[in-house]
């Protein structure tokens, strides 16, 4: 979490925002951290679980967020880092004419030295994870499934129930 942090910080600084909006989970750790970080690098002040905002024209935004027993309106100034849960909105699809007209955009692709970042910050010199030696578990004799299973009488002339055949 925290290579990630500072990575998508340290790009971030570079466009200097009054307002980093940023999702709630990810979803491979679902950590609910990546917000927090991101503010701690940026020195920016730092919200969570919002739910609805609006922004003043006086450098405040006023946020509604869930807590443990109910909901919060928090006034934080600008600038700020706000992770919105996925109660936010409601989600827009876009047309076909949009996802076209997006392709024809610019999209700036930066690299690690583009922004400044540290190599040994980031990727797996920068994880503070060490996952160790990964092994398969070994395989199983499988079982045999009822597809098969011969039905065979359980005596001679009897009628009731049948067996599992071999």
């Amino acid at each position: 979490m925290a290579a990630t942090g500072y990575a998508l910080a340290t790009a971030l600084e570079r466009e200097s925002p009054d307002l980093v909006l940023l999702g709630q989970q990810s979803d491979d750790g679902e950590c609910y951290t990546i917000g927090a970080v991101v503010a701690d690098y940026l020195r920016m002040p730092s919200l969570t679980q919002v739910i609805d905002m609006k922004v003043d024209g006086e450098g405040t935004v006023r946020c509604e967020r869930q807590a443990e027993y109910g909901y919060d309106t928090v006034d934080v100034a600008l600038p700020a880092v706000i992770s919105v849960g996925d109660a936010i909105n409601e989600p827009r699809y876009p047309s076909l004419k949009a996802i076209m007209g997006a392709k024809k955009k610019p999209l700036e692709a930066v690299g690690a030295g583009d922004v400044g970042l540290d190599a040994s910050k980031i990727g797996a010199e920068g994880s503070q994870v060490d996952c160790g030696d990964f092994k398969a578990r070994p395989r199983r004799r499988p079982e045999p499934s009822s597809r098969t299973r011969t039905p065979t009488r359980r005596s001679r002339g009897s009628s009731r129930g049948w067996t599992r055949g071999s």
